[in-house]
Parts: C-alpha cells; sequence; structure tokens
C-alpha cells in the first residue's frame, strides 16, 4: 500500500494500523443499540439497556496492543471498532460459526475502505462500559464519568465541491 509521502501514511494504512493494535468487532442484532453506540450513548446503552446489550450485542477483540490491555483493564481503555449487524441468530451459533460470519463482515469493511478512509471510520469503545467487563461497571454512578465515557468527538460534515 502506497503512503502519501515518505514520511507519511496514508489514511487508509492508519486505519489498517488502528484496527491491527486496538481493534474490536461490534456484532449487534438491534439498530437502536447501534445507534446509542454510534451517537456515544453510553449510560443509555450500557446501563439503561445493559439486559439488551447482553441479549444483542457480541464484542470481539482483535487488536494485539487491546487484547494485552484486555487482561488488566484501566480507565479509558478504549478500543477501534468495526460495527457488523446481525441476525438474532448469531447468538445461536457456535463460537468457530460466529468468528466466521465476523471474519467475513471485517473483510468486507476492509474491501470496500478507499485509499481515503481513515481512522475515523472506526467506532470507540470504552471497554470498561461494557457489561460485566469490570466491576465498576455495576453501579449507574460510573457511566456518569467523563473521563470513561466521553461525549463524542464532532466531526464537521462534509463541504461539496
Amino acid at each position: 500500500m502506497p503512503a502519501m509521502s515518505p514520511t507519511r501514511r496514508s489514511p487508509l494504512r492508519n486505519l489498517l494500523t488502528l484496527f491491527d493494535e486496538s481493534g474490536v468487532v461490534i456484532a449487534c442484532a438491534d439498530p437502536s443499540l447501534t445507534d446509542l453506540l454510534r451517537r456515544f450513548r453510553w449510560h443509555e446503552l450500557f446501563w439503561t439497556r445493559r439486559a439488551d446489550v447482553r441479549a444483542a450485542m457480541d464484542f470481539v477483540i482483535f487488536g494485539h496492543a487491546l487484547y494485552e490491555q484486555a487482561h488488566t483493564l484501566y480507565d479509558g481503555v478504549t478500543g477501534k471498532g468495526i460495527v457488523v449487524p446481525v441476525t438474532p441468530e448469531y447468538f445461536a451459533l457456535d463460537t468457530p460459526a460466529r468468528l466466521a460470519l465476523l471474519d467475513t463482515a471485517v473483510e468486507q469493511f476492509f474491501t470496500a475502505a478507499t485509499v481515503d478512509t481513515g481512522p475515523h471510520a472506526l467506532q470507540p469503545l470504552p471497554l470498561k462500559g461494557i457489561p460485566g467487563w469490570a466491576p465498576e461497571n455495576e453501579a449507574e454512578a460510573y457511566y456518569r464519568d467523563e473521563r470513561q465515557f466521553r461525549p463524542g468527538r464532532t466531526r464537521r460534515p462534509p463541504t461539496s465541491a
């Protein structure tokens, strides 16, 4: 993959590097949960809809650095995710079948990427917020801590040429 210059990587190469290091695949069978995730509505997603997250979402760590960090989760550890819509039947599959489905979806995501697709295409995910992943998240107040659960990035809308 060509770099933009000898000293600067392309947005696509940055995307690939970030996913390789911090990637997580987020399978979701409920579009309303995906919407909360994309809008950084952490309290509503992980606390108010906690049972729904457990029933309709699956989180699979891909990135090698994120995998190491997940052994001892610390405040602020954030994965960069690819959201994969799935049907409820996904959750009845065994692990190899689930991983095969997710592998195909990740392959399609990167096949569709262009040289200008950058890290912004990945969804931030604070790992300690996932229900059951950290003892701290058993208390509602935990989800009010903006050091852990940032309100989200703001992007300028694309301008037309």
